[in-house]
């Protein structure tokens, strides 16, 4: 045998005895290795992403490292690595969006090692995961505690920052940016908290401040997909400020960058509406067409297509904006931009049809033209956004068939456009003032009545006493002045004098409501509801009449269990006990009292919010239309900041769908309130208000 085999046998027998002596070892650290390996190797391609969704290899290289994770755990409960590996897993389900099991995984790490280098890191990324799981206050409170002192300080108070800011409380957010820059003026996340800045003042539609901001940012500070979105952010501000020829010089100067070549087509797209601003259409077109026809199947030529039909639209153009929206609706399979264009495809199909019938009116009697015609200008404003055309055809409706009953519908719809899509309050005044002229007995005069106390105008100066300005008059005495026996007496006038009107059901019912409530008539309350009950069967109230009588239990409000503290209390205070009324069943949670109702979190009673400055508009998916909740109530609690908007809100009673309840909140979120209407004492304190439930298609005739 020759040296040279020899030499060969011995290493292999010193490798041998090397792994027999160390094979265990080798084989935990190995498998902890390749984890760590994939964890960084993901971590480096969602950050190098010019994206904000995560990339497809960064999330196959974090499954790779939770299943070598996971084997540390498993074969090798006793090794060094155990805590690591538990870390690690905690991060990798957190960044791929699993945050339940990342809390799991980090409390079993504080558990099983509470001196682990790792804790003070995972007790962070643990509060990160349970805001994600919606736990916000809770999130809030730890992140505060961490931001005192510590290695997590700087992140903690950049973080509750950002807390705020994902939850859309751009008031609190920017106070909470604007103190971590003061305490940390040369922080890690300096440049991110002026881009978040910027976004507010953009919201805020203080443009200038917005690009200020942008212009302090350092480009290396941000990942390329949140310096990208700095950078587009700017041309969206100076688009805003009408400096079109300077949004266009900023957009085509993006669009040279190498560094954003997947992100070419969404700055494409942008460098077409400047060219739609300009009036440029032909230009437009073009850069929209390209986008489709050299990106297809994406998100970004589903949008080209929709831009592409929207322009047609403009131009009446309604076949080949259907085609363009049929092609928008092809290049992906679900979000927004496909629902938006397959709405509108359906939309201009209806159209269409509508259309049809009208023109054939002539041949035959049996067409209701000016219904049609309703139906036509309801499509056209809330289906298509084309409030010029909407305008047309309640003219024509107006003009042709004034004796109509939707005359006074139409009539509406001219004011509500002028007031809330063309923002023209002179012509907005001339409608509503033509509607309670010519219409007085309509029940749509009371919008036009409302619409003249927002603005300010007493309703004794409009010179038109109507069922409306009667029953607008009894809401101002009852929910403004708290004037009982004014309300009563308009309320009452409603009633009797106008039996055929839509407002004597709602008039009886507040009389039912005041007695009840307020002057603890029970017996006219009860003789007020059996009324309803009985005589008025179909209308919208005759139900809570049956359960104010107790004959039918509440649908959608269900009683809450009482704690046990809560049964001793009522044990040891029987005084304060609610008495209960008339036979029907008491409402644990929230019960009205003479001033507004019961706070079942604090047992105060809580005032009724006063008017908003706009109607709440509730929109819900067609999907829901079939619940037959029309009519219902989703009665809110909410808190008013001094700046008027809501910034807390929370569900009293429910409307019977869930889907429904968050657009009441969103439509409540969006609104304004007037704080000179709110005593000094009551701003920031807890209001209830209540969203009757409609369908989109009657938000802009609803009579309020």
């Amino acid at each position: 045998m020759s040296k040279k085999t020899n030499s060969i046998i011995g290493k292999t027998i010193l490798v041998a005895a090397l792994l027999g002596l160390f094979g265990s070892g080798c084989a935990y650290y190995n498998t902890f290795f390749l984890a760590r390996k994939n964890y960084r190797l993901a971590e480096k391609s969602r950050l190098r992403s010019a994206s904000e969704t995560l990339p497809g290899d960064a999330k196959a290289k974090y499954d790779i490292a939770i299943t070598k994770s996971s084997r540390v755990l498993a074969f090798y409960p006793e090794s060094k690595w155990v805590d690591d590996a538990l870390f690690l897993l905690g991060m990798c389900f957190y960044r791929t969006g699993e945050y339940a099991q990342a809390v799991r995984k980090f409390d079993e790490l504080s558990e099983a090692f509470p001196e682990s280098q790792y804790i003070a890191e995972a007790s962070y990324w643990r509060t990160l995961c349970i805001y994600e799981l919606g736990e916000f206050d809770a999130a809030l409170e730890q992140l505060r505690d961490l931001s005192e002192a510590g290695t997590f300080a700087e992140r903690s108070t950049f973080m509750m920052a950002e807390l705020l800011y994902q939850q859309e409380d751009y008031i609190g957010a920017k106070d909470a940016y604007m103190s971590y820059i003061e305490a940390y003026p040369r922080g890690q996340y300096r440049s991110l908290a002026r881009y978040r800045l910027a976004t507010i003042e953009f919201v805020h539609e203080n443009y200038v401040k917005c690009i200020e901001q942008v212009r302090q940012i350092v480009e290396k500070e941000l990942t390329p997909a949140e310096f990208f979105g700095s950078r587009m952010l700017i041309g969206e501000a100076l688009t805003e400020l009408d400096s079109l020829d300077s949004a266009l010089e900023h957009y085509s100067r993006l669009r040279k960058e190498d560094a954003f070549y997947t992100r070419w087509p969404e700055v494409d797209l942008r460098i077409g509406d400047v060219h739609y601003l300009l009036d440029d259409t032909t230009s437009a077109i073009e850069i929209w067409r390209d986008v489709c026809l050299y990106h297809p199947r994406t998100e970004n030529a589903a949008w080209g297509w929709f831009k592409r039909g929207d322009l047609h639209l403009d131009f009446s153009e309604f076949a080949v904006a259907k085609m363009e929206f049929d092609s928008s609706a092809a290049q992906v399979s679900t979000g927004r931009v496909r629902e938006l264009a397959l709405q509108k495809s359906a939309s201009i199909a209806r159209l269409t049809e509508f259309q049809n019938l009208r023109d054939s009116s002539h041949d035959t009697l049996d067409i209701d033209v000016a219904g049609t015609g309703v139906a036509l200008a309801e499509m056209y404003l809330l289906d298509l956004n084309m409030p010029d055309s909407a305008l047309s055809e309640y003219n024509f409706v107006l003009k042709n068939y004034p004796n109509d009953s939707l005359a006074p519908k139409s009539a509406y719809g001219i004011g509500w456009i002028y007031a809330h899509q063309k923002r023209n309050r002179d012509k907005a005044d001339s409608a509503f003032a033509e509607l309670l002229k010519q219409y007085p007995e309509s029940d749509y005069a009371v919008g036009a009545a409302d619409y003249f106390v927002g603005r300010g105008a007493a309703l004794d100066s409009l010179g038109v006493q109507t069922v409306a300005f009667y029953f607008v008059k009894a809401e101002e005495f009852l929910l403004t002045h708290n004037r009982i026996d004014s309300a009563l007496a308009y309320y009452r006038l409603v009633a009797d004098e106008y039996p055929k009107s839509q407002f004597r059901p709602k008039a009886i019912a507040a009389m039912a409501y005041i007695h009840e409530y307020k002057t603890f008539n029970y017996q006219m309350a009860e003789s007020l509801y059996t009324f309803i009950a009985d005589s008025l069967s179909g209308s919208e109230f005759s139900e809570l009449a049956e359960v104010r009588l107790g004959r039918a239990a509440p649908k959608f409000e269900t009683e809450r269990p009482p704690e046990f503290d809560e049964v001793a209390e009522a044990e040891e205070h029987p005084e304060e006990r609610p008495q209960q009324r008339m036979g029907q069943s008491r409402d644990m949670d929230i019960r009205p009292t003479q001033g507004g109702v019961i706070d079942p979190a604090t047992g105060r009673e809580m005032p009724r919010a006063p008017r908003p400055r706009f109607p709440v508009e509730l929109r819900y998916p067609e999907a829901e239309w079939s619940s037959r909740l029309e009519g219902r109530v989703v009665r809110l609690k909410i808190r008013i900041d001094v700046f008027g908007k809501v910034e807390e809100t929370e569900i009293l009673a429910t409307c019977g769908s869930d889907i429904i309840d968050q657009a009441a909140i969103r439509g409540v979120e969006n609104n304004e309130w007037d704080t000179e209407e709110i005593p000094l004492e009551y701003l920031g304190d807890w209001f209830y208000y209540e969203v009757r439930v409609q369908k989109p298609a009657l938000t802009i005739d609803s009579p309020r």
